[in-house]
Parts: C-alpha cells; sequence; structure tokens
C-alpha cells in the first residue's frame, strides 16, 4: 500500500481550502492563553503564520520542502527550523510545544509515542498540546467529503485495524485520498493512526506523571480528532 504524502504537493492550497488554518490557529491561541515565551510549534505551516500574530513561534518541521516554502511565504514566523520534532525537543528548553496538524497519525507503535514523551520530558514545559485522529470517530466504507469555492476533496475509509496488544490501543487506519483544487490535484492510499481517548489518557498520566493532562476537542475544526493539553502539576 503506498502512501503517496509527497512534497510534490502544495499542501498549504489543500490546508487553506479544507482545513481552515485561521480556525486552527484561533483554537490554539484560545487553549495557550496569554503566553510570553516562545512557542515551539509543529504543524500545519499557515498555522504558524497566524499563530506569529500572538506568539514568537518556533516552527518545526523535517520537510525541506516545506521548510523552503514556509521561509519565502511566511517571514512573519520569527524561526523555521528543519528538523524532526522528537529531535529538536530533546535539546530545546522551550516552555511550550504544539504537536498539531494530526502529526501524531505517523506515530505507528508505542515507542513512537514513547520517543516523543521522552523528548518532551527533556526539559520543564509550562504547556504540551497535541492533537490526535480519533478511533471513536471513523468506521470502514465511511467517506468525508470536503468542498470549498476552490475544489473538493474526500477521504473514504478501506479498513480499520485495531491493535490491542500495545498500550496505549493504536488503531491503523486505512484511507483513500482524494483532492482536486484547480491545478492541485492528488489520490492516493494512506495508512494512518487513530487513538482511542480513554486509553491514550491512562498511557499519558503515566507517562507524564508529573503534569496534569485535560481531553479536549480536536484543534481542526470539524475533524475527527481529540487533542490532549499538558501542564505541570502545582
Amino acid at each position: 500500500m503506498t502512501d503517496y504524502y509527497s512534497d510534490n504537493l502544495d499542501w498549504d492550497t489543500v490546508y487553506r481550502a479544507f482545513h481552515d488554518p485561521a480556525g486552527v490557529a484561533e483554537n490554539i491561541t484560545s487553549l495557550l492563553g496569554n503566553i510570553d515565551d516562545p512557542v515551539v510549534f509543529c504543524g500545519f505551516p499557515e498555522v504558524a503564520a497566524e499563530l506569529s500574530r500572538s506568539f514568537e513561534i518556533v516552527h518545526v518541521d523535517n520537510s525541506p520542502t516545506v521548510i523552503a516554502s514556509s521561509q519565502a511565504r511566511y517571514p512573519g514566523v520569527a524561526h523555521i527550523v528543519l528538523s524532526e520534532i522528537s529531535e529538536f525537543l530533546r535539546s530545546s528548553n522551550a516552555k511550550h510545544v504544539v504537536i498539531s496538524g494530526r502529526l501524531s497519525a505517523f506515530w505507528k507503535t508505542s515507542e513512537n509515542l514513547r520517543t516523543v514523551a521522552d523528548a518532551i520530558l527533556a526539559f520543564p514545559r509550562e504547556s504540551v498540546l497535541i492533537d490526535f485522529f480519533d478511533e471513536g470517530q471513523v468506521f470502514p466504507g465511511q467517506v468525508v467529503n470536503f468542498s470549498s469555492p476552490q475544489g473538493c476533496g474526500a477521504w473514504e475509509c478501506l479498513d480499520v485495524e485495531p491493535s490491542t496488544t500495545q498500550e496505549p490501543m493504536i488503531t491503523t487506519v486505512a484511507l483513500k485520498i482524494d483532492y482536486s483544487l484547480g491545478a492541485t490535484n492528488a489520490s492516493y492510499v494512506a495508512k494512518r493512526s487513530y487513538f482511542d481517548s480513554s486509553s491514550l489518557r491512562r498511557w499519558t498520566e503515566e507517562a507524564f506523571s508529573e503534569y496534569e493532562m485535560s481531553l479536549l476537542e480536536g484543534v481542526v475544526p470539524n475533524d475527527p480528532s481529540f487533542s490532549i493539553k499538558m501542564v505541570p502539576r502545582r
């Protein structure tokens, strides 16, 4: 099964048409509150630009193409860094971390989650916000359609493979993804990780025992996702 997720596609165009970067930024801003320190952000590039209106943003992405595009398009972002987010956090003492855009959909094993957790725990953090696809909102045969003045898109759920052998439980979902936006067109099949919120809550409370965790709605509007926010125990 081939995952077409490609640097050849202009993802800013897709995100802007269907996933409301301004709305994502508004939701994140509301959850973060008043912050004077820099915020490490991994997610949609345009969300980083929108957040820069309120915060000093360090935008981290592991794609050279995304980084080059962001540097050209979003000069208002204070820092744009080419790095895998866990590698960056292992050496960054940033107090605030946001991992958005469902990056967690690429964390396929509990070991992947442990790697991210260890990187976050490398330094004290004042707030951590991460969003996850919700396995409770997907089923085989489900089709989610997108439309905008720029074009249309669809996600079709081909298969759902729950895993009960690891904690937290990670469900692998096979999706057929189509986007048609003028000259920007793509059709591909991908496997993404969806999470059980109860299982993830238990795992997070154990892995981050010095933090208080809140289970929240997803930061992407009208998305089959949820978020977790962590702050230090007082």
